[in-house]
């Protein structure tokens, strides 16, 4: 079964804050905060006017996971973002300016645009040099974090447990949701999830859950899905974290090692009948020795 574009998700999760996060074909500096995502070294060597550098590597860890919370805030006051201002997302990476905005958009950021068009694409634009971070937090990250826009492992599989209505909407490869593709501890997917793919899917009022393959594909997606008016909550460490953890269920699992040439399930105990040939074949090949041995020892004086 497949899922609608992000673009048909307009379903409005009770109580959630709403962002203004949209995706704009060219820049807007009047009254916005700018926020190059590529490296520092090319930030600092030619940005939009007022640019502050901030590049996703910088924000993500080993295994490109997220710093905690606080950690988080402090990054982004040192860049001098209290989360009031209008923030323009700009750089020549469509994934890491997408991520970059959804975790504005977690952190509580008010506003956030998204240029499409790459740096590199604006010929007639006056560049300078951008503003690297500081070392230490030049102001304080105020904004109330969208902490309704999360859900945990937990939570999601009590909700499972529970059959609340829900649609869980998987934002991986088609090969990776029937677990012919691993890039995890296990392949398949989270019970009930549906995979992404442009369509319609209805507005059937139950709370939208999405996850990629981790943070960022996650993030990812919630932005695009928040940009068009929908609203959602990502599972943060997406199927990594879900398929690490061997006490949540999953459909159609498969694991490392595994040929898998159809959407079936592998066989999970051995073929009985291989087994007794194998033996069989074991102890032939042992009286076949001993007959063997026998005749050296006995034949030759006959």
């Amino acid at each position: 079964m497949r899922a609608a574009s992000l673009c048909a998700w307009l379903v409005v999760l009770a109580g959630a804050a709403q962002a203004d996060v949209a995706f704009k074909d060219q820049p807007d500096t009047s009254g916005t905060f700018i926020l190059d995502e590529r490296s520092e070294a090319n930030c600092e060597k030619a940005s939009l006017p007022g640019a502050s550098c901030l590049a996703a590597s910088t924000v993500l860890g080993p295994n490109r996971r997220l710093p905690n919370v606080s950690g988080l805030l402090w990054l982004l006051g040192t860049i001098g973002l209290t989360g009031h201002e209008h923030v323009m997302v700009i750089g020549d990476n469509d994934q890491d300016k997408a991520f970059m905005a959804g975790l504005l958009y977690l952190a509580g950021q008010k506003k956030i645009t998204i240029m499409v068009s790459r740096l590199d694409d604006l010929k007639d634009a006056d560049l300078a040099p951008g503003t690297t971070r500081s070392k230490t937090r030049q102001k304080v990250f105020e904004a109330p974090m969208r902490d309704d826009a999360i859900i945990v492992r937990s939570e999601l599989s009590m909700a499972i447990a529970a059959n609340q209505p829900l649609t869980i909407v998987d934002m991986r490869s088609e090969a990776e949701y029937w677990g012919q593709k691993l890039r995890a501890a296990r392949g398949g997917h989270i019970p009930g999830a549906i995979l992404h793919s442009p369509g319609d899917v209805p507005a059937n009022g139950s709370v939208i859950i999405i996850y990629g393959h981790d943070t960022v594909d996650g993030l990812v997606a919630l932005t695009r899905l928040v940009s068009k008016g929908g609203s959602g909550r990502v599972l943060m460490d997406g199927w990594g974290g879900w398929a690490a953890d061997g006490t949540l269920p999953v459909d159609a699992v498969t694991f490392a090692g595994w040929s898998k040439t159809s959407k079936a399930s592998p066989p999970t105990e051995p073929d009985n009948t291989r087994l007794l040939i194998a033996a069989g074949v074991l102890v032939l090949g042992a009286f076949g020795a001993g007959y063997f041995v026998r005749w050296l020892t006995t034949g030759s004086k006959e």
